[in-house]
């Protein structure tokens, strides 16, 4: 039972704090603020959704 505990705690911390399953923004050399400035700007809604998931606290 530990250890079933220990695995979905590891998914979980994979999933959400080191965000492994999503996609990768690109360019990765452009920073994540600027790409989610530019979707704004363009009105693009799905790009907005997917810089913000990519966001940090730090950002």
């Amino acid at each position: 039972m530990s250890n079933f505990r220990e695995e979905k705690e590891s998914f979980i911390r994979s999933k959400y704090e080191a965000k492994e399953f999503l996609a990768p923004t690109s360019p990765a050399s452009v920073p994540v603020t600027q790409l989610l400035m530019e979707a704004v700007c363009k009105q693009d809604l799905r790009g907005v959704v997917r810089c913000l998931s990519h966001c940090s606290s730090n950002d």
